[in-house]
């Protein structure tokens, strides 16, 4: 309002600051920025908005105040890597990663049950069971390059065990595309 001479142009002005702020996918994520565990949001939301490929992103946030008992340095390791292994499976044809972060326990207290609940699924073809399996074993991995591969997932595995929590994998089909699913409760 301090730069502009009239009302009519006032109006103009804000509404296209209006559509361009709803436009800007990077916005998509900004319930990230009302959970209560703001080193967690700050790292999501760092990594959403500047992924290594072009990516299309759904978020959806379950509960705003996150309890957890695990460490939180534990847990971006966890989480940074599958979301880092969901960016690198999507290609042109499967780019779809979604994010559902949520927890359990009461909301006004913390308790020894309190669980950070956690999904990442990325768009892929299907995976055979057989295979699925293999994932979480050290050493393995399904990237053609080669070099140090294969400890993610058995790390990211190792660090929920650890809290007692749960890490799973599946083919999900949603909308009649097949997702990799990652469910993990830590």
């Amino acid at each position: 309002h301090l730069t502009v001479d009239n009302y009519d142009e006032l109006v103009r002005t804000q509404s296209d600051y209006i559509l361009s702020v709803t436009d800007d996918k990077r916005n998509s994520y900004l319930p990230l920025l009302r959970i209560s565990d703001k080193i967690l949001a700050g790292f999501l939301y760092t990594k959403l908005v500047s992924p290594t490929k072009d990516v299309d992103f759904t978020v959806e946030i379950g509960a705003n105040r996150i309890m957890t008992n695990a460490m939180e340095k534990d847990i971006v390791e966890v989480l940074g890597t599958l979301i880092d292994n969901a960016i690198d499976a999507c290609d042109a044809e499967n780019d779809k990663i979604k994010l559902f972060l949520s927890s359990t326990g009461s909301d006004t207290k913390d308790t020894v049950d309190d669980r950070l609940i956690f999904e990442i699924m990325n768009e892929h073809p299907p995976v055979p069971l057989k295979e699925l399996t293999r994932f979480f074993e050290r050493g393995y991995s399904t990237k053609s390059s080669k070099g140090n591969r294969g400890y993610g997932l058995y790390n990211a595995r190792r660090i929920v065990k650890e809290y007692k929590g749960e890490i799973t994998l599946e083919n999900r089909t949603m909308d009649g595309r097949n997702y990799i699913c990652f469910h993990i409760e830590i």
